[in-house]
């Protein structure tokens, strides 16, 4: 199972460089154009490229300890979104109460 990761790790890597390097080719022809779709390639790379680490290191640590990093985090996500949820309808209803000040 790890042969197959690592072939489709290098072949995104291959893969990642030729966009790269039509872009910055593109770049010499017009400049502004291709500068700003560098930028927005390379972040978009960057991102996805730290999605996989994490993937990778979480295989890794579930392996080892037993722990499910993306499971954990999903829980955490919940919970703060929980909260922001009640957070949020005690302030509605604290700026309710203040509406029912001024008619009186």
């Amino acid at each position: 199972m790890v042969c197959y990761k690592i072939v489709y790790y290098n072949l995104l890597a291959i893969g990642n460089n030729i966009i790269i390097n039509f872009l910055l080719l593109g770049n010499i022809i017009y400049p502004n154009y291709y500068n700003n779709k560098i930028i927005e390639y390379k972040k978009k790379g960057d991102t996805y490229y730290n999605f996989i680490l994490f993937l990778n290191f979480g295989e890794t640590i579930k392996k080892n300890y037993n722990i499910n990093i993306i499971d954990l985090g999903l829980q955490l996500y919940d919970n703060l979104n929980n909260n922001s949820n009640i957070e949020n309808d005690e302030s509605d209803l604290s700026d309710l109460s203040d509406l029912s000040d001024i008619e009186d």
